[in-house]
C-alpha cells in the first residue's frame, strides 16, 4: 500500500512516522514548498517524488493536510487524480466539505465514494 501526502507539516510528519513504523510506503513532494517543509520531509524517511501529480497518481490513499484555505483547490487539482481514496484531514467547514463531495460526485458517482472527510481529535504531536 502507498499513502501519499499533499502538504507535509506536523500532521503529515507525525502520521507518516507511524505508517513507516508499520512498513507502509509513504510519499510526498517538496516541489514548491518552504525550506522548513523540505527539511522536515527529507528527514522523515518518506519517498519524495517530483510532483504532487505523481503523488496523487501513485497513491492508494491520498491524504490532504494543507491549510484549510487550500483544501478545496487541492481536492480539485490532486484528489481527483487518485484511483484510490482521497482523505481530507484539513480543518474545513461543513460547507467546504460538501463542496468537495459535490465536486467528486459531479465527476462521476464512483469518484464521490472515493472521498472521505477525516478529523483529528486532540493534539497531533501526542502519542
Amino acid at each position: 500500500m502507498k499513502i501519499g501526502f499533499i502538504g507535509f507539516g506536523e500532521v503529515a510528519s507525525t502520521i507518516s512516522k507511524k505508517l513507516l513504523d508499520n512498513n507502509v510506503d509513504v510519499l510526498s513532494s517538496i516541489n514548491g514548498r518552504s525550506d522548513k517543509t523540505k527539511k522536515l520531509a527529507k528527514s522523515s524517511g518518506i519517498d519524495l517524488v517530483n510532483s504532487f501529480e505523481d503523488v496523487a497518481l501513485s497513491s492508494d490513499i491520498l491524504i490532504s493536510t494543507v491549510s484549510p484555505f487550500e483544501a478545496l483547490e487541492i481536492s480539485k487539482k490532486y484528489g481527483i487524480l487518485t484511483n484510490g481514496i482521497f482523505l481530507d484531514l484539513n480543518n474545513i467547514s461543513p460547507k467546504t466539505t460538501l463542496e468537495i463531495f459535490d465536486f467528486f460526485k459531479g465527476i462521476n458517482e464512483k469518484k464521490s465514494s472515493n472521498f472521505i472527510k477525516g478529523s483529528i481529535i486532540g493534539k497531533i504531536s501526542s502519542k
